[in-house]
Parts: C-alpha cells; sequence; structure tokens
C-alpha cells in the first residue's frame, strides 16, 4: 500500500512539474514541443467467427497507433525516436516476422489453390493442394491478428512517451 500512494504522490509531482514548464513555454516553443512530441492513439476492433456447433462468437483487439507530433510513425520509430534502441529493435523483428508470416500464408495459400485446381479428382496433388492452401489459411488468420496487436503494450507507450516528452521539455527550455 505504501508503494502505491508513493507511486500515486510522484505521479502527481511530476505532472505538476510538466504542468508548470508547460505553461511558462512561449507560443513558438509550444508550437515546436506539440510538433516534437510523442504521443499514441489506442484504438479498437473486433471481428467475428463461427464457433464449432455453429454459435456465433467475436474476438476483440486492441491496438496503439503512435505519432510524432501530428503525423504517425511506426512502433519501432515511435521507441527509436524516444531512444530505446532495443525496444525499437525488437518492435522491427515483430513488424517482420508478421510481414513474412502474411506474405508466405498468401503464397501457400496460391499455390494450394493451383495445385488443386491443376489436378485430376482424387489424386495425391489434390489433396496436397488442399492441406497447403488450409495451412496457408490458418497461418493467414495468425498473420492478420498479429497485425492488429503491438509488440508493446500501451503502458510501455505511455512511460516511454512521458520520457520522451520530459527531456523534449527540458531541451526546449534551455
Amino acid at each position: 500500500m505504501k508503494r502505491l500512494i508513493l507511486c500515486f504522490l510522484l505521479v502527481v509531482l511530476g505532472l505538476s512539474v510538466y504542468a508548470v514548464s508547460m505553461s511558462s513555454l512561449t507560443q513558438q516553443e509550444m508550437t515546436e514541443f506539440n510538433r516534437s512530441r510523442l504521443s499514441f492513439e489506442t484504438k479498437a476492433g473486433s471481428y467475428g467467427y463461427f464457433g464449432d456447433r455453429g454459435f456465433w462468437g467475436e474476438i476483440s483487439y486492441k491496438y496503439w497507433v503512435g505519432y510524432q507530433g501530428f503525423s504517425p510513425v511506426s512502433e519501432a520509430d515511435f521507441f527509436a525516436i524516444a531512444g530505446y534502441e532495443q525496444e525499437a529493435e525488437e518492435a522491427r523483428r515483430y513488424e517482420k516476422k508478421t510481414s513474412d508470416l502474411l506474405w508466405s500464408s498468401l503464397g501457400a495459400i496460391a499455390l494450394g489453390g493451383a495445385l488443386f485446381f491443376t489436378s485430376e479428382e482424387g489424386s495425391a496433388r489434390e489433396v496436397g493442394g488442399v492441406i497447403l492452401a488450409s495451412g496457408g489459411s490458418l497461418a493467414l488468420t495468425l498473420a492478420l491478428f498479429r497485425m492488429t496487436t503491438n509488440r508493446y503494450p500501451s503502458n510501455i507507450a505511455q512511460s516511454v512517451a512521458d520520457d520522451f516528452n520530459a527531456r523534449l521539455l527540458e531541451d526546449i527550455i534551455r
């Protein structure tokens, strides 16, 4: 409980110092701060499916989109701008794996479809095409799910943005 109260007091103190610093900025400094600061927007959505027994199901997702000033940036760029290179590299790898999974699953679906439609009925090639296209469909589902998630959760993005914005404010005031 004491840790919770201490954390709360530190946040309140930090916000009050931040507010005092913000109020002392000139219009030009405020414009510069707003054009350079990091922020993010949380987005959400859902998609539905039919379950095993014909019941309708729904999966909800929530992700965040980073911004520097008024321009959207990728998750990797968000961390790189803030100086968190290790996290930026992890986010780049996550994006690359997602992209690779997406394109390879589309290729498997296309190849499986080509095998299915160009083979004789009941042949091993036709069955292989079905299996390949089915596997590609499952991989595509996973890739699409990964496209609606971030490598790091929004609370980490908030901490990184707060850290960067505090340093930015110090640089502008100096």
